[in-house]
């Protein structure tokens, strides 16, 4: 699979989880009484459960939208671009894993041959 339809695939799956988490927000929030009872008749909750379960349920989705669709689109973004120059990231490769060039320091010196 090559970056661009990974990207893509990222980026529907962002656009469509967010449509997801918009409907089960609009609905909570228009339709509250509606839903609580038909929720109510199966489950029994109190109004303070329901809206904490759907609260919870709602930031767990989200944080797993930004976890998992988000910020891998982002750094996908960021790598097929070339957002971040050649040089820059062999600093940051050696910033971050200082002990990277001492093990591979003929992989550093090829890799990233603009910046040596």
């Amino acid at each position: 699979m090559s970056i661009e339809v990974a990207r893509n695939f990222l980026l529907w799956c962002t656009v469509i989880n967010c449509g997801i988490l918009l409907v089960w927000f609009l609905f909570f929030a228009l339709a509250h009484d509606w839903i609580q009872g038909i929720h109510g008749k199966w489950f029994h909750l109190s109004k303070d459960q329901f809206d904490a379960i759907h609260y919870a349920g709602m930031a767990i989705f989200k944080i797993g939208i930004i976890l998992l669709n988000l910020v891998p689109l982002v750094v996908l973004c960021i790598v097929s671009e070339d957002v971040v120059p050649p040089n820059m990231r062999a600093s940051i490769l050696l910033t971050c894993f200082p002990s990277y060039g001492k093990r591979y320091p003929h992989e550093i010196s090829t890799r990233f041959a603009v910046c040596i």
